[in-house]
């Protein structure tokens, strides 16, 4: 388990969920030990699982470790608690999992949650990080997150000092918090969302204002679905070092604005093609007032109707 990849089993992780058979089940306490050096010193490639149904709440809270944890294509069977833990590196890569709580979680590489599916139902959130400080990249490609009580991913203060990938990212949340909330989040270099879907019926589908992005902001072909005054989209005084470049998708609000970027200030250009937006306010569909654009502006183009049309 320590070291080389310790291969569980090649069940896929839809077969682990219902897996009883204790040859392929990992006790989450064992993963913490191992971390914590009390079966011996720990391998510099660290805690290496794939293919385990890992049972109870692996609870790395204020764990200080000097290698890292990837469980690949694992089953969690509770929350992953890491509040305030010290970690190089954490990758669940094509795991399941019922939430990861992590405020205040410092990771000197990188944080990977690529293919990782996560459901939840509370208002601390699925995917939280919270004061969370990245070292590396932080990678949520082809993930699914959902909370029936709560924001999906609640991110606020936030600092990843690489890159952010939300590569067709699944995300659905409830609430006036946002289902994806980043509001004063640092990221060091780019964010890119591509192909993305974030979904909430009862607030802002994402919420990130004074979000500061070192590099480039890339938005192309998101779809976002929100209601309420707050907007579907927000974007309040946020910063933007490089260029922010929205391309196609849709961004729809039953009961309120689809875009509030109040503020907004990009350093370099801003072009915004092909987006479809709708929404239900006076003040506009799209509400851009004392943006700042240091560079070149795209001029809009896409259909921007006041009164909005189904979601999908």
């Amino acid at each position: 388990m320590q070291g080389a990849e310790y291969a569980c089993s090649a069940l896929t992780v839809e077969d682990l969920v219902e897996m009883t058979d204790p040859a392929h089940v990992i006790r989450a306490d064992v993963i913490r030990d191992l971390l914590l050096g009390r079966h011996g010193e720990l391998d510099p490639r660290g805690v290496r699982v794939s293919g385990a149904r890992i049972v109870d709440r692996l609870d790395l809270d204020h764990v200080t470790a000097a290698a890292g944890v990837e469980l690949l294509g694992c089953v969690i069977t509770e929350p992953i608690t890491a509040e305030y833990a010290v970690l190089p590196r954490l990758n669940l890569r094509g795991s399941r999992t019922t939430a990861l709580h992590a405020d205040g979680l410092r990771i000197t590489g990188e944080l990977i949650l690529e293919r990782v599916r996560a459901r939840w139902d509370g208002d601390k959130g699925t995917i939280r990080l919270i004061l969370a400080h990245i070292g590396g990249q932080l990678d949520l490609s082809d993930a699914e997150i959902t909370n029936t009580g709560g924001a999906a991913v609640l991110a606020d203060r936030l600092h990843v000092e690489a890159d952010v990938f939300l590569r067709r990212t699944h995300a659905s949340g409830a609430g006036t918090i946002g289902a994806a909330r980043l509001v004063n989040a640092r990221i060091g270099g780019q964010l890119e969302c591509s192909d993305t879907r974030t979904i909430n019926t009862t607030g802002p589908a994402v919420l990130a204002d004074s979000i500061r992005v070192g590099n480039n902001l890339s938005l192309i072909d998101v779809q976002a679905a929100g209601s309420g005054d707050l907007g579907t989209v927000r974007l309040v005084n946020a910063r933007v070092g490089g260029q922010l470049q929205w391309s196609g998708g849709k961004v729809v609000n039953t009961s309120g604005p689809a875009l509030i970027a109040d503020g907004i200030h990009v350093d370099t250009s801003m072009a915004i093609r092909d987006l479809n937006a709708s929404g239900s306010d006076a003040k506009g569909t799209v509400q851009l007032p004392a943006a700042r654009v240091d560079g070149q502006i795209g001029w809009p183009t896409g259909s921007w109707p006041r009164v909005p049309p189904a979601p999908w």
